[in-house]
């Protein structure tokens, strides 16, 4: 009887310790994202337009967005100039906006006289959002105004001794608006 009581404290021992330590068996494992650079190669090199989307659409979810190098934002930049797919346009175009890359502002001043809708609205929301300003036009569908004022705002500002001041407190516009946010 003594064994069996043994056996059994053993065996409970067993089964706490796999229901504790059991689901690193068998929980899910989490795949290894690809790099912002590797992501990019797929969007610009991709013989498929859906996996060209699907590296863009994957490409946004990345944390690691706002730290790509320099190279990265460019070839974003570039896809913006040279891929027939509006929805991987659309992808880079947000991309470069919530990595704020200035450096990529005539790219998205271009994107605005897109012929695709959907392409020129993102393209106005993002030179909005990095300019930190907001254009009050009565018709959305004017864009030719939109790119007028972004265009005169753009060059005004980038001439300008304070853009770096510009830059730092539109980011820090975007940092108080994520913590409020996510505060409610």
């Amino acid at each position: 009887m003594n064994r069996w009581l043994v056996g059994g404290v053993l065996l409970g021992l067993t089964a706490l310790s796999f229901g504790v330590n059991g689901s690193r068996y068998f929980a899910p494992q989490q795949l290894p994202q690809p790099s912002v650079e590797a992501l990019i190669a797929e969007v610009v090199s991709a013989p498929d337009p859906a996996q060209q989307l699907a590296a863009a659409t994957q490409l946004l979810q990345s944390r690691s967005l706002p730290e790509a190098s320099v190279a990265t934002k460019a070839a974003m930049a570039l896809a913006i100039k040279d891929s027939p797919h509006p929805g991987v346009r659309v992808a880079m175009i947000q991309a470069l906006a919530e990595a704020y890359d200035y450096a990529a502002m005539p790219t998205l001043l271009d994107a605005l006289e897109d012929p695709d809708p959907a392409v020129a609205g993102k393209a106005a929301a993002a030179v909005q959002h990095m300019l930190g300003l907001r254009y009050d036009v009565e018709n959305v569908a004017d864009q030719k105004k939109i790119s007028q004022m972004a265009r005169r705002d753009w060059q005004m500002l980038s001439q300008s001794p304070h853009l770096d001041l510009w830059k730092k407190t539109v980011a820090k516009r975007k940092q108080t608006t994520a913590k409020s946010g996510s505060s409610h």
